[in-house]
């Protein structure tokens, strides 16, 4: 099996550095990945998630969301309700992914493309 890591921007978590490509991914019995994080040539789908760095990805949006509000709360009311409106329906999907994460156990999982038809929201930055 050929795992190539993606390459990561110290200090930054991002699509391009949390995902493998994986040479045969259907010699796995694995649906089909994501396109290439890095968009530097057509890898025809085979980008793999690793399920640990899902799981931190999701931490660092709670995290940063967080502190966000927590900054904002000065502002006028009707601007946090355009930035919560954007930003719950990805936090909601980072609380539910790290609760299954932590009740199914912590073993690595490449996680293949999101379904079609799943919210743009939650495919924001790869994932």
């Amino acid at each position: 099996m050929a795992v190539v890591v993606s390459s990561i921007k110290p200090g930054k978590i991002s699509r391009a550095g949390d995902s493998v490509w994986l040479q045969n991914p259907s010699d796995y019995g694995l649906a089909k990945g994501i396109s290439d994080p890095l968009n530097i040539d057509d890898t025809d789908e085979q980008f793999y998630v690793l399920s640990n760095l899902h799981q931190l990805h999701c931490v660092n949006v709670v995290r940063r969301r967080f502190r966000y509000y927590e900054s904002q709360i000065d502002q006028p009311a009707n601007e946090l309700e355009a930035i919560f409106a954007a930003w719950t329906e990805h936090t909601d999907h980072c609380f539910e992914y790290l609760r299954l994460s932590i009740t199914c156990g912590d073993f690595l999982v490449l996680e293949p493309a999101s379904p079609p038809g799943t919210s743009p929201e939650l495919t924001a930055g790869g994932l």
